[in-house]
């Protein structure tokens, strides 16, 4: 095993447990959003504000939890 193969492997359950941790407070995350687009967006970042939900933040939660088990097999399974 090469030293890729050992940093997939501890990267891996690292994307897992954030991917986890944005899609459980996807509500807040998409909240936190929202209110950083009004606050630095000016009149068009009230109106993207708006239209913001926590379909997106879900979708990147488990985005990264995907990503993080591909990396454990990766790392488990690639060989040099």
């Amino acid at each position: 095993m090469t030293s890729d193969n050992y940093f997939a492997i501890a990267v891996g359950p690292v994307a897992i447990i954030l991917g986890w941790l944005v899609f459980r407070y996807r509500v807040r995350v998409a909240r936190i959003m929202a209110d950083t687009q009004r606050a630095f967006g000016g009149r068009l970042g009230r109106l993207v504000a708006k239209k913001s939900s926590p379909f997106w933040p879900a979708v990147v939660g488990i985005g990264w939890m995907v990503m993080g088990v591909i990396m454990i097999f990766a790392g488990i399974f690639v060989r040099e």
